[in-house]
C-alpha cells in the first residue's frame, strides 16, 4: 500500500512533496486492514486508481468528508 500511495501521489500526479505527505503515507499504510475510510477528495481519487489496478483493497469502502457532513 505504501508503494502504491507514493506512486500515485508523486509519479502519476507529478506532485511535489510537502511535510504532511510523510504522515499521509504512514496513515494510508493501514488501509488494507480497515473496512471504511473517510478522507479528502485527493485520497479518494488515489484509492479509486489503486482499486482499479489491484483487488487487495476492494473490501474497503471510501467516503468523502462531504458525505460525512451530509449525514446530519
Amino acid at each position: 500500500m505504501t508503494s502504491l500511495v507514493v506512486f500515485y501521489k508523486f509519479y502519476v500526479d507529478k506532485r511535489q512533496s510537502s511535510t504532511s505527505d510523510a504522515f499521509d503515507i504512514i496513515i494510508f499504510s493501514a488501509v488494507p486492514y480497515v473496512d471504511e475510510i473517510i478522507s479528502e477528495n485527493h485520497f479518494i481519487t488515489m484509492m479509486k486508481k489503486i482499486k482499479s489496478q489491484d483487488k487487495f483493497v476492494d473490501h474497503v469502502d471510501i467516503f468523502s468528508i462531504k458525505h460525512l457532513r451530509s449525514l446530519n
